[in-house]
């Protein structure tokens, strides 16, 4: 796998996946192909999850 990054905001703009695989005739080459496109992997990035984010810290606040 190989990515590129972007700007606006800073992430990964783009994803190369190589899959190196014995050779193999058109039917399984299709089939292969079909496969890595319905990975768990793929689907995320091409659906993105809900991202939830919380700071917690033990700081206490000054009583002021």
């Amino acid at each position: 796998m190989e990515a590129e990054k972007a700007t606006g905001p800073a992430r990964l703009g783009a994803f190369r996946i190589r899959v190196d695989v014995p050779s193999v005739d058109s039917t399984h080459h299709d089939s292969l192909l079909r496969t890595v496109k319905h990975c768990l992997i793929h689907n995320t990035l091409l659906n993105p999850a809900n991202i939830d984010v919380k700071v917690e810290t033990n700081v206490i606040a000054d009583a002021a």
